[in-house]
């Protein structure tokens, strides 16, 4: 073997060998990705396939936060999945939900007051975002108890609780945990550590939490994972997790589309000089010294002209051209990423890009939304409300030993328009069976299918003017 050869051969083993090493790195990186221990991507060809399409390998809770703040789609959906959830707020009813329709007792009236005068609901629906955003959020209770917020809190009445405060999870931190395997709040935080703004300073501008306050937990009411990376997905942590590739790829997408069309309005000049052109020509018709002083010239001229609408360019010999590109048709690739990023949410496309093509889609779209929000409603919501805020107040002495039942709207009933149709066709089937004798439907029925209620209310004056005239002789009749 010669000594080119041999040393082709030895480089070529070098390649090799790196080769082999960015292999076994890519490996390494997907074995340690986050802290799930899953691949980067799902193609076992390529072993980081997500770096290469220019996605983060690791996210954290400002990749999140920053998408909320950010990225119009992904933020418009964490809120359109809470107020969605929160379009009427709760009603507590003491006993089972049965018994919403019953006469209001003592219990319901209090908290009924008590979470109109805090606005408890609202807070928890701001809760609902943060939590969504990260892997938890949290509601500080601010107790009227003559205590620190390091103390814990006991024998407490309604009237002492004279705030509440939603908090994002980078405010709040577990100083402590119960380790005490004996004890009811085993794995349970003891205190907290909250980031809250300095009100001592000078200056009203607080744009971020300046001092920590430790706070007992029985001061605060905590939704959401505080344990692990939010890869519960019940829990509904992280809402944006799974599809943030998606909403990169359609900030990508807007961004370049923004981007590009700037570009052509911003109207790039190339001018070409016809090769007879002096440069000792052009420098006398600018009133130039230097050659070097044409380019600045050019481009103030440019400039000139993509800032004012009346200016021109001139110039001997020289032919000046616009440069624009024709921008792609970006549709499908939008719409494919945005169908993604909706999966990811459980919002239908079309109703988290807030557009509505065809009366049938629309139906059909906002029925599975509010299917969708239904269970979120009795798999998340209620449990945190009964499991959470409601234990959390009888744990501090307000109102222990009532069973509490969590009563929604139904998001499923049919608008008032589809309620008078059905009435009028219900009708209309009544009238058409008239020839068999027998109606189809009652009246109660029909009342009930127009929205309203199954008997005819009756006030109090109209039920005397009827007992009254029971039993009186009829009315003579006419010649």
């Amino acid at each position: 073997m010669d000594k080119d050869t041999k040393k082709r051969a030895e480089g070529i083993a070098l390649a090799m060998n790196a080769l082999q090493g960015n292999s076994s790195s890519y490996q390494g990186r997907a074995g340690i990705f986050g802290s799930d221990s899953y691949g980067i991507g799902q193609d076992p060809k390529h072993h980081c396939l997500w770096d290469e399409f220019g996605y983060k390998t690791n996210l954290n809770y400002n990749d999140f936060r920053n998408m909320y703040e950010r990225q119009g789609i992904a933020g418009g959906a964490i809120e359109m999945k809470a107020e969605k959830a929160f379009e009427a707020m709760p009603v507590m009813v003491e006993g089972d939900d049965d018994a919403e329709n019953k006469k209001e007792s003592a219990n319901e009236k209090e908290f009924r007051l008590f979470d109109k005068r805090l606005g408890l609901f609202n807070t928890y629906m701001d809760c609902t975002i943060r939590r969504s955003v990260g892997n938890y959020s949290a509601l500080i209770l601010q107790i009227a108890d003559n205590k620190l917020w390091n103390e814990k809190a006991e024998s407490v009445n309604a009237d002492q609780i004279v705030k509440v405060i939603p908090v994002w999870e980078h405010q709040l931190t577990v100083n402590e945990y119960d380790q005490d395997q004996q004890s009811e709040t085993y794995g349970d935080p003891l205190s907290f550590t909250y980031q809250e703004y300095d009100f001592n300073r000078s200056s009203t501008q607080n744009a971020a939490p300046q001092r920590s306050v430790n706070i007992h937990a029985s001061r605060v009411v905590w939704f959401g994972d505080l344990y692990s990376n939010g890869s519960e997905p019940l829990l509904g942590n992280l809402m944006l997790k799974k599809g943030y590739n998606d909403f990169v790829t359609l900030e990508k997408l807007i961004g370049a589309g923004g981007e590009g069309a700037y570009k052509n309005a911003a109207r790039h000049i190339a001018a070409s000089f016809d090769k007879d052109t002096s440069i000792g020509d052009l420098m006398k018709l600018f009133g130039v010294e230097d050659a070097a002083e044409l380019g600045d010239v050019f481009q103030e001229m440019t400039q000139d002209l993509n800032s004012n609408f009346d200016a021109g360019m001139f110039g001997k010999a020289v032919d000046y051209q616009i440069l624009s590109t024709s921008l792609p048709d970006m549709r499908d690739t939008f719409d494919n990423a945005l169908t993604s990023a909706a999966s990811s949410v459980k919002i239908p496309a079309s109703i988290v890009a807030m557009k509505i093509s065809g009366e049938r889609a629309s139906t059909q779209d906002q029925l599975q939304f509010a299917k969708n929000i239904t269970s979120y409603r009795n798999l998340v919501l209620t449990p945190e409300i009964l499991r959470g805020i409601m234990a959390k107040l009888s744990s501090l002495g307000i109102w222990q030993g009532v069973e509490w039942s969590v009563c929604w709207d139904s998001l499923l009933d049919a608008s008032e328009a589809d309620k008078i149709d059905n009435a009028y066709k219900m009708a209309q089937t009544n009238q058409a069976s008239v020839g068999t004798g027998e109606f189809v439907y009652t009246q109660k029925e029909i009342r009930v299918a127009g929205g309203q209620k199954a008997e005819v209310e009756i006030s109090e004056a109209e039920q005397m003017l009827m007992d009254e005239g029971e039993g009186q002789d009829p009315l003579p009749e006419g010649e």
